[in-house]
């Protein structure tokens, strides 16, 4: 549990800079809340889903088996 973070203004919390940031899939202001993203093994986002997907949604859960059978080697 957190409290209350900024995700769109210049107060922007570093959390939402590393998983919306230009240089990812998931690039882009949040626009609603339940906004989801999905985050890879190495921590890196994958895939952004909407408001309206659900997470037991047919798309969700075979974008998160697909990211579970990714091999995952550790930068070193």
């Amino acid at each position: 549990m957190c409290s209350k973070i900024e995700e769109n203004i210049e107060d922007q919390h570093p959390i939402y800079r590393d998983l919306i940031g230009d240089t990812f899939p998931t690039a882009g202001n949040i626009l609603w809340n339940f906004t989801k993203i999905l985050v890879g093994r190495d921590g890196y986002p994958i895939k952004r889903f909407g408001t309206l997907v659900s997470p037991k949604s047919k798309k969700i859960v075979n974008e998160v088996e697909k990211a579970l059978d990714q091999v995952y080697i550790p930068q070193m």
